[in-house]
């Protein structure tokens, strides 16, 4: 009996593994959507064609959008061995959300009992925003993975570890040089509290590899291509950086705390941060707290999507978790009973159609129309097609590697910079009001819509 119930968390942690691969599962033969089509999936496929390499130079600059290409490089090593199939580049992106999971239950391991931990791990899995990130070939799921693994080696004193991971973590993102820098910052910071500052001075030094990792790659990318970031970005941070800082903020804080069945998370931090009044070892939950509202303002001068705060919920669960525990912990399974009402909030928002990029499962909706509408398309019987269209159909329509048409359709369609020029006009969620073009077909699913419009 004892044995049965000391293998409940893993049981726990393994249900909500598998709760993600049977909600996931229909998904893993979707084409590429929206980013993956521009940038990550595309970078992939153009890898797996051209060479797999992660020096600037292996890919054009308008697929990489100046990132590292550790992350390409990666995934298409996998394709390259496995097969490259949609199944294959989605079923490993699954593989790197249930690895993201486990680590979340290692690190909520530090907080308190195993029992929790793993309530951690089906609160994390039941997530809108982690169930649509899961199968998508972006970085951000990674990311989630080493930064979680980061923060639980320097919580084991695993310094070599944090390094290594965190350098690992740059050449996948850049943006991980934030935390690279919080992890940096809080052992010196340590280090000068308990006077061994001088005793440590070279492993505080060793925080510094992944700086320059990232600085080696920037000077590499300098050489290559002329420039260190994407001059799309740059210029995005030039105008919008400090002006747009509390709107992204507010919108950050809005979607964390008050969407896809939330609400009732934010009272739950606030305890969380309470009882480090009560606690003896307050030490982590000050660390993670702090991190979390350092990420949280930093990310918030930088170009907003929803998506580039995932690696911050492994951290916003164990919060969630702790501040259940402090009102709750003299009873025995009534944190048990909290999360899970949590996670039924949670799962009731799988279904919401309301479209959020990549951050909701609504996108399938999206994938779904925009399938329909190309097949009709391909499907007329006509050659030297003229077609105007608009993002991300446009993305499709040139390249059949995104899994939207063959090879024949693609190259019978002529995609023009305007109406004027078509015989055809197929839009996403755009209204078009032209008296020489008629509906041809439309195309809904939810809120997503496309129609298909022909020349009079």
């Amino acid at each position: 009996m004892n044995l049965v119930k000391n293998h409940i968390p893993i049981l726990l942690v393994l249900l909500g593994i598998a709760l993600v691969w049977v909600c996931r599962f229909s998904s893993l033969q979707d084409p590429y959507f929206w980013d993956e089509m521009g940038v990550y999936g595309n970078g992939v496929q153009y890898l797996l064609t051209h060479g797999i390499s992660i020096l600037p130079n292996a890919m054009p600059p308008e697929i990489s959008r100046g990132h590292p290409l550790l992350f390409y490089a990666i995934h298409a090593l996998v394709l390259k061995f496995f097969g490259n199939s949609f199944l294959i580049s989605h079923a490993f992106a699954l593989v790197i959300s249930a690895a993201c999971l486990w680590s979340t239950y290692l690190l909520a391991k530090e907080f308190g009992s195993k029992l929790m931990a793993a309530m951690a791990v089906l609160l994390l899995a039941s997530l809108n925003v982690f169930l649509a990130q899961s199968t998508l070939v972006l970085p951000e799921m990674m990311v989630a993975l080493l930064s979680t693994l980061a923060l639980l080696c320097y919580f084991r004193k695993k310094y070599i570890c944090v390094v290594i991971t965190l350098s690992v973590g740059v050449m996948v993102k850049e943006s991980m040089i934030i935390s690279a820098g919080f992890l940096g910052l809080v052992y010196l910071f340590e280090l000068i509290k308990a006077k061994t500052l001088k005793e440590n001075i070279a492993r505080l030094f060793l925080f510094m590899l992944p700086l320059f990792v990232l600085l080696f790659f920037l000077l590499i990318q300098k050489i290559q291509n002329g420039w260190y970031f994407f001059p799309y970005h740059t210029d995005i941070l030039k105008e919008g950086a400090l002006a747009g800082f509390f709107e992204k903020l507010e919108l950050h804080y809005n979607f964390i705390f008050f969407e896809q069945g939330r609400n009732q998370w934010l009272p739950m931090v606030f305890l969380a941060l309470v009882s480090l009044f009560f606690t003896a070892n307050k030490r982590k939950t000050l660390i993670i707290g702090t991190y979390f509202l350092y990420s949280l303002l930093l990310f918030s001068f930088a170009f907003f999507m929803d998506r580039y705060l995932l690696f911050l919920y492994p951290i916003l669960v164990i919060l969630v978790i702790q501040g259940v525990s402090f009102i709750a912990h003299q009873y025995k399974y009534l944190p048990v009973g909290f999360i899970s009402i949590f996670m039924v909030l949670a799962l009731l928002q799988h279904k919401n159609p309301t479209f959020r990029y990549d951050a909701s499962l609504a996108y399938e909706a999206v994938i779904s129309v925009h399938k329909d509408a190309v097949s009709s398309l391909c499907g007329l019987q006509e050659t030297g097609l003229t077609c105007w269209t608009n993002f991300p159909i446009n993305m499709s329509l040139r390249n059949s590697r995104l899994g939207y048409l063959n090879a024949p359709c693609q190259n019978k369609i002529r995609l023009v910079n305007n109406s004027n020029e078509a015989n055809y006009v197929i839009l996403y969620s755009q209204d078009f009001n032209d008296e020489n073009f008629t509906l041809l077909q439309g195309f809904t699913k939810n809120e997503a819509r496309v129609n298909l419009y022909k020349r009079q």
